[in-house]
């Protein structure tokens, strides 16, 4: 029998679920009813003819996700490898 892996990132999170829900559900309220979006530049500040432009930072769930567990110092792949790699054990531990 494994031993369940080690989930750092994912332990990290389920700290601050509750204030990051709720940091999240602004966010959402922020562009859903307010029509506000959190864009970022692209293309090259320093080049005059570079024709660049803002797109949207938070593309659905998981891009306000990745933007959370980085305000938090989350690594956000790292979590979803852990979220995994749990998911697997537990599978097999479920004799599947």
């Amino acid at each position: 029998m494994s031993t369940q892996p080690p989930t750092p990132n994912l332990d990290m999170m389920l700290e601050v679920t509750e204030e990051s829900n709720k940091i999240g559900a602004f966010l959402d309220w922020m562009s859903a009813e307010m029509g506000l979006v959190i864009c970022e530049w692209y293309g090259d500040e320093e080049d005059p003819f570079c024709e660049g432009g803002y797109h949207p930072a938070l593309t659905g769930h998981s891009g306000t996700n990745r933007l959370l567990a980085a305000y938090y110092g989350i690594d956000y792949d790292e979590m979803e490898r852990e979220r995994q790699a749990t998911l697997e054990w537990w599978r097999e531990q479920q004799g599947g």
